[in-house]
Parts: C-alpha cells; sequence; structure tokens
C-alpha cells in the first residue's frame, strides 16, 4: 500500500520503516502523520471468521488491492459474484471498523458561533430586502397612477 500511494504521488512511510516498526501504536502513528504531514502506512491484522475459508483475516497490501479492484468495480456499477460479493462486504466492514472521527479541531465552536451569527444576520438582511421591495412597488404603484402611465422602473 505504500509503495502504491506513493506512486501516485502522496508523501509516504510504511510504519516499517519507523523505529517501532509495526508495533506502532495508532497514537505515534497519528503524530507522525500530522508532524511530518504525510500518509503512514502500517499492515494490521484482525481475527475473525470470514469469508476467507475461516482463517484470519489479514488486511495486507494484496488482500486491500483485491478490494480496491471490487471497490472500483461496484462504484462503476458492475455485478460481483457471491463469492466476490461476500469478500468485499467483509473487508468493507473490518475497514469502516478500523475508521475514527478525529477530534473535533480546536476553535470550532467559535466559527460554528460566527456561522449561526452570519445566518442570523442574512436573515435579518432577507426580511429587509422583502419590505424594501414591498415599499419600493407601493412607491412606483403611486408615481405611476400620478403620471398616468407606468414608470417600467427595473424591468
Amino acid at each position: 500500500m505504500a509503495a502504491w500511494l506513493t506512486a501516485a504521488g502522496c508523501d509516504t512511510v510504511h510504519t516499517l520503516d519507523l523505529s517501532d516498526g509495526n508495533r506502532t501504536t495508532d497514537e505515534q502513528i497519528n503524530d507522525v502523520a500530522d508532524r511530518e504531514q504525510r500518509v503512514v502506512v502500517k499492515d494490521w491484522v484482525e481475527n475473525s471468521t470470514s469469508v476467507c475459508e475461516d482463517t484470519t483475516m489479514a488486511i495486507d497490501e494484496q488482500t486491500y488491492q483485491r478490494w480496491w479492484n471490487l471497490h472500483l468495480r461496484v462504484a462503476r456499477g458492475d455485478k460481483l459474484d457471491s463469492a466476490e460479493h461476500a469478500f468485499y462486504e467483509s473487508v468493507r466492514q473490518h475497514l469502516e471498523g478500523e475508521e475514527t472521527l478525529p477530534a473535533p479541531a480546536p476553535g470550532l465552536g467559535a466559527l460554528q458561533a460566527v456561522i449561526k451569527s452570519l445566518e442570523s444576520e442574512h436573515s435579518g438582511l432577507e426580511a429587509r430586502r422583502r419590505q424594501l421591495e414591498t415599499e419600493i412597488a407601493a412607491l412606483e404603484s403611486a408615481l405611476s397612477k400620478s403620471i398616468g402611465r407606468p414608470l417600467r422602473v427595473g424591468n
């Protein structure tokens, strides 16, 4: 996976190239990725009973590549046979189970408050715009009556 990402132009390092190798903790991986602004790849093994003939399912580069090719086919709308579908779903569930959402960014609450304030201001301005349009229409109507013909302003 690391080689594939590197070939695709990503700045990538494999945990095997780090001092703790594949024993590198997720926290350490996140620190390296954040500090060095690069992708960190780690092989992992998940024990489970799955369609992989009741053996330990390792999501290594080869397994991931097989899954990715199926994923591309699914994205294009291709049909998978039952064995492909079972493998695809099994690996997808494993991958999704590993996903974690990062903690909210510092200052996110302040940004959300600014957005809410701006949305409120926008609503007020929209209400004022509608009020002004009504007043303009009334003034144009009154002026049209006084001069005896339509103004045709803004049309």
